[in-house]
């Protein structure tokens, strides 16, 4: 295959982790939730003989907005639309004072979950005993936002410093109460934390380990002894902020998990499309995505707007992908005959439709500013349109197999091309690393650029997917069985993570969050 000369070549195959469908995580604050629900029978002190009820609330305190894991849990919490009373906590480290809202209404709780901002080692003696025996007899869950191990809670101190890009990987307990979770949870640059051990013994289970087995996360079953008698207390001992990787990926399933809540449904906008699937595209800021048909038919997740759809519409040639401008407020489709069709604020600039073409259209992608854009046929050819640059194609070039795919590096102004057996070509962007050498089980499919424009993932049609340069791997669904092939895949800017979609409109989430399939 023709292309730049190598620069930074390395591959990472495909490995057998399973579909994560990423939920909140967990930060520095009491959170209390309360779900109008009948909680299951705990043992508790006061052993009730009908179970507790707990109205729709979640107490939440944290040490002001200042604190950036208090931040988070407000930010998760509205995020994820669920009721919460904030209460501050004040006074120094191991002295700390809270005033406590009414826990009870008669015989019903105020809240159904308890999330403390920092170590209840912060507070002072006796000040969270009303809490406790709250929890205890109402079965309600506490989480440790963020706290130094402790021997109390089943945990001993191994050491303490940063954690900047490292991972830590669930365990079978972790994924069993995190459903949403399946991979490694990689931690953002200026995370720090207190890797630690179980104390022998200590009725303590754990969630999330490093590769040396200390432990970042996991919970403690409070023996019928103690003053939290069945209470069931989650401890982290990692920090986040509200844009961090690790509070994004696990949020959701954390608030799940202290609310006592299981998500049934899908979001309310799913689409259903009817037509095979042809591509994924991904709000800008990973709180949604797109999925298209060959009809043209578009479908919306999580916060994605539905701006139109071909549905309906007599079309020359079928849809051949979907690609959304970079602010998230349109997106255009593209047919095989180089029909350009655009929605919301995605401009027209052009298209090869009406026009001959030596080979069909494949893919399109946009110049950074979103003023013009390029479309590549299976032959190599490239049609550029708008501001977008011409650097060079491989039409009329000898190719081992067909381009599938382009991408647009923002930073350097070109794109690359990518064939199905993984070749790239680079026309005015490095070259970053390819699989046109490798024997592939299945053919390349797709192709997404990370944030930076200093990696790029290729997938391929079983689901294997091939990380380049800076992209990390966070998973694939190569060696797993598929209803349908792989057909796309797109890049999450805000936790590096990445949606792969089949042509059945099955959707696979590596450490992003999941809006659901089609």
């Amino acid at each position: 295959m023709l292309g730049a000369s190598v620069r930074d070549w390395r591959v990472q195959r495909e490995g057998s982790h399973s579909v994560s469908q990423s939920k909140k995580s967990v930060v520095k604050v009491i959170l209390v939730c309360a779900v109008v629900a009948t909680l299951g029978s705990v043992v508790t002190r006061s052993a009730a003989a009908t179970p507790a009820q707990v109205n729709s609330n979640v107490l939440l305190i944290g040490s002001g907005g200042s604190d950036p894991t208090t931040g988070a849990w407000q930010s998760a919490l509205s995020a994820e639309g669920v009721a919460y009373t904030f209460v501050n906590a004040t006074g120094p480290y191991g002295a700390e004072t809270v005033t406590l809202p009414a826990l009870t209404a008669g015989a019903v709780g105020n809240f159904s979950g308890v999330v403390l901002a920092d170590s209840p080692t912060a507070f002072a003696y006796g000040q969270l005993a009303a809490l406790d025996n709250y929890e205890s007899t109402f079965g309600v869950r506490q989480v440790d936002g963020y706290m130094y191990p402790s021997p109390d809670l089943g945990l001993t101190y191994v050491s303490g410093g940063a954690l900047d890009n490292t991972t830590a990987q669930l365990t079978p307990a972790g994924l069993a109460a995190l459903p949403g979770q399946t991979g490694p949870v990689r931690f953002a640059a200026g995370t720090y934390g207190y890797p630690a051990r179980v104390v022998p013994s200590a009725p303590f289970t754990p969630w999330l380990e490093q590769e040396d087995g200390n432990v970042l996360a996991g919970v403690y079953q409070h023996p019928i002894t103690d003053a939290q008698a069945g209470v069931s207390e989650l401890t982290l001992t990692f920090d986040y902020n509200a844009t961090q990787n690790q509070w994004l990926l696990l949020a959701p399933d954390l608030i799940d998990w202290v609310t006592q809540t299981t998500q049934t449904s899908l979001p309310p906008n799913q689409g259903s499309l009817t037509r095979p699937v042809v591509g994924i595209a991904a709000m800008p800021k990973g709180d949604g995505y797109w999925l298209a048909n060959t009809a043209g038919d578009v479908s919306a997740h999580g916060s994605a707007q539905n701006y139109g759809s071909l549905a309906g519409k007599p079309l020359n040639a079928p849809i051949a992908h979907i690609v959304a401008t970079r602010d998230g407020k349109g997106y255009w489709l593209v047919a095989a005959d180089g029909g350009v069709f655009s929605f919301g604020d995605a401009n027209f600039y052009g298209s090869m439709g009406g026009q001959h073409l030596n080979a069909p259209v494949v893919s399109l992608s946009p110049s950074a500013d979103n003023q013009g854009y390029w479309l590549v046929a299976s032959d190599g050819g490239v049609f550029a349109f708008g501001d977008a640059g011409f650097f060079g194609s491989m039409g009329g070039q000898h190719l081992n197999r067909p381009i599938v795919g382009i991408a647009a590096d923002t930073s350097a102004g070109g794109y690359w091309l990518v064939a199905s057996d993984g070749g790239i070509f680079a026309f005015g962007a490095p070259f970053l690393g390819s699989t046109g050498s490798l024997s592939l089980n299945k053919p390349i499919n797709g192709m997404a650029v990370g944030a930076a424009n200093e990696g790029y993932w290729l997938v391929a049609s079983d689901g294997g997917v091939f990380a380049f340069g800076d992209a990390g791997f966070f998973g694939s669904m190569g060696g797993q069985h598929l209803n349908q092939p792989v057909v796309g895949i797109a890049a999450d800017n805000t936790t590096y993570g990445y949606w792969l979609v089949a042509s059945d409109g099955g959707v696979f989430a590596f450490g992003v969050p999941f809006y659901g399939p089609d």
